[in-house]
């Protein structure tokens, strides 16, 4: 069972955190630990069923103490020994968020929230979703199209045009913030948006930068979640789903600007990407690249 393996590895970085066990028993379905460091105490009770889902209550636990990270840990470790996508890991509902188009020089900045069920986990792994650098782009649009019809209630997406980066990307420079600090606040603003809308308070998120930018921010809200940030996070049913969203919409929005220019804008940062900037500054003037380009990457420079 999952939930010995589990125990074994809490009692451990419990120990290595200098968290005191004063009782560990079993209880239906689960284990339940007396847990404290001379600053506080709690009870944590962890959950298993038989599919192997495992839940935490750390209902009785201090806010913010520090056995919430051990368990995040734990998760984490679990999550990075499954090399398939594993819908059961985390248990059901999740919500689920990715982001796209950071590491292009045209197009926008897409992030995407999904709320997947067990129901719906099933469903999704027979539409073939899984992490989007695994699709085709014409498979990923899709089967973004088909999660969007089969699940419109179940994921919200937020976006920002190339023009719209550029101001916003300004402003945070301005106030000394960084990218990550704008990934966070897209990635807290498609999961408020869905939380809303859906009574799930357990959330997966591709890691790319620290952890607090986005507990921070959800935090703001007075609502307590269950946030996990891990890298390759796409191995989830969830986050797999909302990389789908958000490179489809991302493939679909960089279509589009290359209708408006006139040819075929390439993905990422290449040669031809800065052929192509060039071609853009000859024939419409370097204030267009503002209009179809993140103008703050280095490639900016190397075509003008």
């Amino acid at each position: 069972m999952a939930l010995d393996e589990i125990k074994n590895q809490l009692l451990e970085r419990f120990k290595k955190n200098n968290i005191s066990v004063m009782d560990s028993k079993p209880i239906n379905y689960g284990i339940q630990f007396h847990l404290g460091d001379g600053k506080w105490k709690g009870v944590l009770r962890v959950f298993e069923n038989k599919k192997g889902q495992v839940r935490y209550d750390y209902s009785q636990l201090p806010a913010g103490a520090p056995a919430q990270k051990v368990i995040k840990s734990v998760e984490a470790h679990r999550f990075q020994h499954h090399d398939q996508v594993d819908e059961r890991l985390f248990g059901y509902p999740i919500i689920g968020t990715d982001e796209s188009g950071k590491g292009d020089y045209f197009g926008p900045l897409v992030c995407a929230a999904v709320y997947v069920d067990e129901e719906m986990a099933s469903q999704m792994l027979a539409m073939g979703v899984r992490d989007s650098k695994l699709v085709d782009d014409l498979m990923t649009i899709r089967i973004a199209d088909a999660i969007e019809k089969m699940f419109p209630d179940s994921f919200k997406i937020f976006e920002l045009s190339p023009h719209r980066y550029n101001q916003v990307y300004s402003q945070y420079q301005n106030t000394k913030k960084n990218l990550n600090t704008l990934l966070a606040t897209m990635h807290a603003k498609v999961i408020k948006a869905l939380c809303h809308d859906k009574a799930c308070d357990r959330i997966l998120a591709d890691r790319f930068a620290d952890e607090k930018l986005i507990e921070e921010q959800l935090e703001e809200t007075g609502k307590a979640y269950e946030l996990l940030q891990l890298p390759q996070a796409e191995k989830n049913i969830s986050v797999a789903a909302a990389s789908i969203l958000a490179r489809g919409r991302f493939l679909i929005r960089l279509a589009e600007l290359s209708d408006k220019i006139g040819f075929n804008l390439s993905k990422g940062v290449s040669d031809s990407v800065i052929e192509q900037g060039r071609k853009i500054v000859r024939q419409y003037g370097k204030e267009k690249l503002s209009h179809v380009a993140k103008i703050h990457f280095k490639t900016t420079q190397e075509i003008l």
